[in-house]
């Protein structure tokens, strides 16, 4: 077996603050879609061998996986807060701009953004 991987707690700091860890949680997955992405990403069920929250069991594989293994399943988690900040930003704007104007965003979305 490969070495671990490893991780200076600034590093793990970070992460967690990027994945929304507190309280148990990790960015916007359920137990069955945490599941199928660590699965799919690095072949690793997370509910064999571990327990605990979504935030716990991924603390326990940063712990247990080597190098490539933690590079690839953080890169891919990273990849995916990405996309997730992208698609809320234009939610949170039209829905700021509903509620500042007192309106739905339909008006905004047909006129692609602007009012």
């Amino acid at each position: 077996m490969s070495p671990m991987a490893e991780l200076s707690n600034a590093l793990k700091q970070k992460l967690e603050h990027l994945f929304e860890m507190e309280g148990g949680y990790v960015l916007d997955f359920s137990n069955a879609s945490f599941a199928d992405f660590i699965r799919t990403s690095i072949h690793v069920d997370p509910y064999k061998g571990y327990d605990g929250s979504k935030a716990t069991i991924l603390r326990q594989l940063w712990h247990d996986l080597n190098d490539q293994a933690f590079a690839k399943l953080t890169l891919e988690m990273l990849d995916r807060w990405r996309t997730n900040k992208l698609g809320r930003g234009s939610r949170d704007h039209c829905t700021r701009s509903a509620v500042i104007r007192g309106s739905d965003c339909s008006s905004e979305r047909a006129n692609g953004g602007q009012v």
